[in-house]
């Protein structure tokens, strides 16, 4: 168990009641470096995608899920409580603190974690992974240098490569203002794949930052 002073409490929509539907308790682990907090990339690509369901453009209920890098899992519990089935995955340090927090939210038959290292092989990967029609991909602020960069892409190209459909990538991704956002789209591009900003009106008013990008990405 964790302390209950690295809980925090997340209301979803800050205009309906704090039913537990609308309220999410993460705990975080300081120790766990960037994989143990909860990232503003995270809270603004899920009400993103709320949106994006409540004006019908995209549907989210029993949509297969698969979270890269889930960290505190507080993304994939998100889409869970909009009734997706979710795969959150991350490396083994987060893996008693993701399933905490998933246990913590009551949404075990909704959100599972299991165990992906972006450098595993192909045939780790197709062991890991039931279902190989996957709805939805999702990643948040996942790469911020070259090497996370590499890994990432070379994973997701395992991805595709695996499941019987080409799901969109819906990942948010946070400027550092450094060399590596100058390449970052060209790089997409040379992964052998087509991006699309998402326009900052879509983004949810309070969840928003000039920051915080989200693209959709995809296989050509």
């Amino acid at each position: 168990m964790y302390s209950e002073q690295n809980k925090r409490v997340i209301k979803l929509d800050e205009d309906e009641e704090n039913t537990p539907d609308n309220l999410i308790t993460i705990y975080e682990k300081m120790n766990l470096e960037t994989a143990g907090k909860i990232w503003e990339c995270s809270l603004i690509l899920g009400r993103y995608l709320i949106k994006q369901a409540y004006f019908n453009k995209i549907e989210l209920v029993n949509k297969s899920v698969l979270e890269l890098g889930c960290g505190t899992g507080i993304l994939s519990i998100i889409l869970g409580k909009q009734g997706c089935n979710v795969l959150a995955t991350d490396l083994p340090q987060v893996e008693t603190l993701c399933e905490q927090n998933i246990s913590k939210n009551n949404i075990n038959n909704k959100v599972k974690f299991k165990i992906l290292d972006w450098n595993q092989s192909k045939h780790k990967t197709d062991c890991l992974i039931d279902n190989k029609h996957i709805d939805i991909l999702l990643a948040s602020d996942p790469i911020y240098n070259q090497k996370t960069f590499e890994s990432f892409f070379a994973q997701l190209k395992i991805l595709y490569e695996l499941l019987t459909n080409k799901p969109i990538l819906y990942m948010a991704y946070k400027c550092r203002h450094d060399e590596f956002d100058k390449n970052l789209e060209e790089q997409i591009e040379q992964a052998g794949l087509w991006y699309k900003k998402v326009d900052s009106e879509q983004l949810d008013d309070l969840w928003k930052s000039q920051q915080c990008i989200v693209y959709k990405i995809g296989k050509f």
